[in-house]
């Protein structure tokens, strides 16, 4: 009945948009005359943007297209390359979709603050800025994605702009607009359908910034399209990049700072100087990001690197060489040892000294676990906790992440320990739910340590769905480190709505992060349906009872609000957990 009456206020609410359209209609309609043509304000802030009354050629189409093009493939490309490379922080993808639509109420607005000249100026600046921190950005700190920010609303001014200088006569305007959209439709499918399968990582980012620069308005005087100097001169930039690695072996990077520093200006300049010919800027700047691809900045080696629809992931060597780790982006979803006598033992948040080695240590011999089963693979850690006779099951929905763990020259937990394990693709939930009722004696949940987290498993649904699945003396244990995220209140109130009992424990780590660098801080809940399955836990004064929080609400599949959770927006210190009174 609860979703009847939402559903209802949807419909209600529907019903009255489409009245305030109705009453729009009217008010135009009394306000113009039918066939009286009336065109759109002309921007103040662009110097000849009257409509042109040029004939409407192919060329022109192919150009409106490529403006619409660019921003909203850079709509697209700077959310992925800032939540992977940059900052794996929830919602980051609000801000660019805020600008893009921000840049049409400012080019289309009768008087807008910003001049188009003003724009283009600033582009050629913030763009030199970005190449040189591609180059350095496993150095620079997160906050730094303001700057991506800034090219990205400038570079979308610039070629708004151009689109409002460029467009017809007003009986070509149906087809401006038609050509315009149809351009932002194909920066859409070029990132999603096109450039996952060409590219293994986000290189579709910096190459729509160099297509941008050729776009730019021609401000030399110079009518001819391209001459040598637009191709020579952004060769000898590629080749200060290269050329001290190539003959003396030494990175620019790492020539100290004050030579880095005039390093830095002297490329930058070199490649500022080139702003007034569109082609010539775009082949400098385009030099920088080609020797950033050709000359590696971080001495750790990349193993392998795959994309897939759910993102990049890539297996990196320590500088060390002691470890191989997964990431995804910017966050570790396993590490194992290079040493083979060490491949068994447990790292990261699975740990032995860690809540869930705590909790296989605590079961064992007192709790019959015949069936197990894991949401999210990794690298495949948690199947070393496998003894004889048990069975395992492991779900994972990103086939990149299968084929990577069961790589032995990167992983070899799966072919140590998995045994006959059996490996599920797909959607976790949707495949749980084919199991037969009450089949796993333990679940063990390890999907929420990303910045994108899966929300339709952390809700009631969900965990009627997974207690159906369990034993009646069974447990689940859930991987609730985020850096950004505080998942503990919807846990508690998720176990209180359900009628259940939760231990939960934050592991600090290791005490001295050069020695274990793999043993990291992680915070786990287990959750029982009677007191009675958690009482060795119980007995460890590590672990604490999990409490609920009235503030964030019970997450069901119809609501969620991820703002309640998240770390820097809340604020709020983590709460003292109460210790289970006997």
């Amino acid at each position: 009945m609860a979703f009847r009456r939402k559903a209802g206020r949807g419909h209600r609410a529907y019903a009255v948009l489409v009245a305030l359209i109705g009453v729009c209609a009217v008010i135009l309609g009394r306000r113009y005359v039918v066939d009286e043509i009336v065109t759109a304000p002309v921007p103040d802030s662009i110097a000849d943007a009257g409509p042109s009354d040029r004939a409407v050629t192919w060329p022109r189409r192919f150009h409106w297209m490529a403006l619409a093009f660019v921003p909203s493939s850079l709509l697209l490309g700077v959310t992925i390359h800032i939540t992977t490379d940059v900052a794996a922080v929830p919602l980051l993808w609000v801000v660019p979709l805020v600008l893009y639509l921000l840049t049409f109420v400012f080019v289309f607005a009768r008087k807008p603050l910003l001049k188009h000249a003003w724009m283009v100026k600033a582009q050629a600046f913030l763009m030199m800025v970005i190449a040189l921190m591609h180059w350095w950005v496993y150095h620079l700190p997160p906050i730094f994605f303001f700057v991506h920010m800034a090219v990205f609303f400038v570079t979308a001014m610039v070629c708004h702009g151009e689109l409002v200088k460029r467009r017809p006569a007003a009986e070509h305007l149906t087809e401006f607009y038609l050509w315009m959209s149809f351009g932002g439709m194909l920066g859409g499918v070029f990132n999603v359908l096109v450039a996952p399968v060409v590219f293994d990582t986000v290189y579709e980012y910096p190459l729509v910034l160099v297509f941008a620069c050729m776009l730019r308005p021609n401000e030399s005087g110079n009518t001819k399209l391209l001459n040598w100097r637009d191709v020579v001169f952004p060769g000898f930039i590629l080749t200060a990049f290269l050329l001290p690695e190539a003959s003396f072996g030494v990175h620019p990077l790492k020539l100290g700072l004050f030579w880095v520093v005039v390093f830095f200006v002297a490329v930058g300049l070199a490649a500022y100087s080139f702003n007034i010919r569109p082609l010539r800027f775009a082949f400098g700047i385009g030099a920088i990001f080609l020797a950033t691809t050709l000359s590696p900045k971080d001495d750790s080696p990349l193993l392998a690197r795959e994309r897939s629809f759910f993102g990049v992931n890539a297996v990196t060597l320590t500088h060390s060489g002691a470890y191989n780790v997964l990431m995804h982006g910017t966050t570790v979803h396993g590490a194992q040892h290079t040493d083979p006598d060490r491949w068994r033992k447990q790292l990261t948040y699975y740990h032995r000294d860690g809540p869930l080695g705590q909790l296989f240590a605590a079961i064992d011999g007192k709790m019959t676990l015949g069936n197990i089963g894991v949401l999210g693979l990794g690298s495949g850690t948690m199947v070393c906790y496998r003894c004889p006779g048990q069975t395992w099951t492991l779900y994972e929905i990103d086939p990149v992440v299968v084929k990577l763990a069961r790589d032995t020259r990167y992983f070899r937990y799966l072919s140590e320990c998995a045994g006959d394990s059996e490996i599920v693709l797909g959607d976790a939930r949707l495949s749980l739910a084919r199991e037969p009722e009450g089949h796993f004696d333990l679940l063990i949940m390890d999907a929420f340590t990303s910045d994108a987290i899966p929300m339709h498993l952390i809700t009631r649904e969900a965990m009627a769905l997974y207690l159906g699945k369990l034993a009646e003396d069974g447990l689940i244990a859930f991987n609730i480190s985020n850096r950004n995220l505080d998942l503990s209140g919807v846990m508690g109130n998720l176990v209180k709505d359900a009628g259940l009992v939760a231990l939960t424990q934050r592991f600090p780590g290791a005490s001295n992060r050069d020695l274990e660098p793999y043993k990291v801080p992680a915070y786990w809940v287990v959750v029982a349906r009677h007191a009675a399955e958690l009482h060795r836990l119980e007995l460890d004064e590590r672990w604490k009872v999990l409490e609920p929080d009235p503030g964030t609400g019970v997450w069901t599949d119809d609501y969620s609000n991820i703002l309640t959770v998240l770390k820097w927006w809340t604020k709020k210190a983590p709460k003292s957990d109460k210790k289970k009174q006997s």
